[in-house]
């Protein structure tokens, strides 16, 4: 009886709140694996600046090889509502500036590679080469591959005009499509294009650390993304957690086409295809929410870089078209966890609301390494369901709940020994803490009155003795 009691106050509690922000505990997440060729990085590790829900890997080893066992395979692919161009570069060629590479001390005349392409429009494939001395470019040379075949077919490029003077550094990229040097064109979905064996011609020797033959890669490496949230950038599940066992962790890195926040949102922007400039982009996604004097809380830590850096946590809200933005700059290093709160006051009913979280407000290098994590997000009118917490509990479980502020908490001998219960209300304000001693039975029952406190949702934490999070319940008091 008392599980079934205790079953219907978690749905008792469900449907009064309404549905809340989904994964608003980061506690969910998808993930993919992929491998970059030794030497090189990839549209797998950023994503070349798309926000995506769900990782699919486009760039990746194969065999059959033209030679040895590996060869490099790049795929223009659809990934929930953006099309992403592949590629590999061992640099970083942003906009007119081009860093990075691998030392090289010859003189090269050409290039020549084996390779395959399919393409279902009239794409190109891209291969280019940028060479430096002293950090700066003395020349750029770029081949598009526009000969399907579907058999290895050797290719050879001439250096035109020739390179002047002996570089002292080369970058080297392949792309399955041409728009990946202008992101705002929208690259045909897919273009297959793999490659092998690439070499300079009229050379004594190839650079020591090209790998131009893709037999060497890195370990196979992890992508994390939070169910229902949108990521772009450098994002990660952290275990370091206000609540729960995940927070979201996004940080500002450097990526071959620059600087790059990271970020999560319940949304994302879609804009025209093949539009330059001024384009009119629409705020898409999101999820049901229809208050109009509301707050939406959740908890941070940030360690900013330069500047010092600022993060950002912004909410817009929509009805046929985004009609409500709000937000909060997150200032200042927050080594512990900080509770943040964003009024919202829309003057109109929404239908729709995006949240989303940045790590820097500005993509320059000065802001390389901020760090921004982000737990417990939610509206104080539709707060995390209890449904979604139940398994993270670490074996505490309350009854009853909801409750009119007296309830009792039922913890594991496992979880008991020499540890402290605490309760926060949502402004972030410790209600309650009480230490208690193991005792010889498997559970122990702790009475707690908050009777004296107002109605509203709190967060139960109970701290083990080396100061670890032991597991957390929520309370809805009525």
């Amino acid at each position: 009886m008392k599980r079934t009691l205790l079953a219907l106050a978690v749905f008792t509690a469900a449907r009064l709140f309404g549905q809340s922000i989904p994964n608003g505990g980061f506690e969910s997440w998808n993930n993919g694996t992929f491998m970059d060729p030794q030497y090189y990085t990839s549209s797998n590790d950023q994503f070349n600046g798309n926000a995506i829900s769900n990782f699919m890997a486009n760039s990746v080893r194969v065999s059959p090889a033209y030679h040895g066992n590996y060869a490099v395979q790049l795929s223009t692919i659809k990934n929930g509502n953006d099309t992403i161009a592949a590629y590999v570069v061992d640099g970083n060629p942003n906009g007119p500036n081009v860093y990075g590479g691998i030392p090289y001390t010859q003189k090269p005349t050409g290039i020549r590679f084996y390779y395959k392409y399919s393409t279902a429009s009239t794409d190109s494939a891209l291969v280019i080469a940028w060479f430096k001395e002293a950090g700066s470019v003395i020349g750029t040379f770029q081949f598009k591959v526009a000969t399907v075949s579907n058999v290895y077919k050797l290719y050879t490029g001439a250096f035109i005009p020739a390179l002047a003077s002996t570089p002292d550094t080369v970058v080297f990229a392949a792309a399955s499509s041409v728009t990946v040097m202008n992101q705002s064109i929208g690259a045909p979905v897919g273009s297959v294009f793999t490659i092998d064996s690439v070499s300079f011609t009229g050379a004594g020797s190839q650079p020591a650390e090209f790998n131009g033959d893709f037999e060497n890669w890195n370990p196979l490496d992890t992508v994390f993304i939070p169910a229902s949230w949108y990521i772009n950038g450098n994002v990660r599940w952290s275990s370091d957690a206000y609540a729960g066992n995940h927070s979201a962790e996004m940080i500002t890195a450097n990526t071959p086409y620059g600087v790059n926040t990271g970020s999560v949102s319940t949304g994302y922007y879609q804009c025209p295809k093949n539009c330059m400039m001024n384009c009119k982009c629409y705020l898409k996604g999101g999820f049901a929410y229809t208050q109009t004097n509301d707050s939406l809380t959740f908890w941070y830590k940030y360690a900013p870089m330069g500047g010092p850096d600022t993060a950002v946590a912004n909410l817009s809200l929509i009805k046929d078209s985004v009609f409500y933005q709000t937000g909060i700059n997150l200032f200042g290093t927050a080594g512990a966890w900080r509770y943040a709160t964003i009024p919202v006051n829309p003057g109109q009913a929404p239908d729709t609301a995006v949240v989303s979280f940045q790590s820097s407000m500005n993509s320059i290098p000065s802001h390389i390494g901020s760090v921004l994590k982000v737990d417990n997000v939610q509206f104080k009118s539709q707060p995390l369901a209890i449904k979604n917490l139940h398994n993270l509990n670490g074996g505490i479980s309350v009854y009853p709940n909801p409750n009119h502020g007296v309830f009792q908490v039922a913890i594991s001998q496992q979880a008991s020994a020499n540890s402290t219960i605490e309760v926060y209300n949502m402004l972030g304000e410790k209600v309650y803490s009480n230490s208690y001693q193991p005792i010889a039975i498997s559970h122990q029952l702790i009475q707690i009155d908050l009777s004296a406190q107002p109605a509203g949702v709190y967060l139960l934490r109970v701290i083990n003795s080396n100061g670890a999070l032991a597991g957390t319940q929520q309370i809805v008091k009525f």
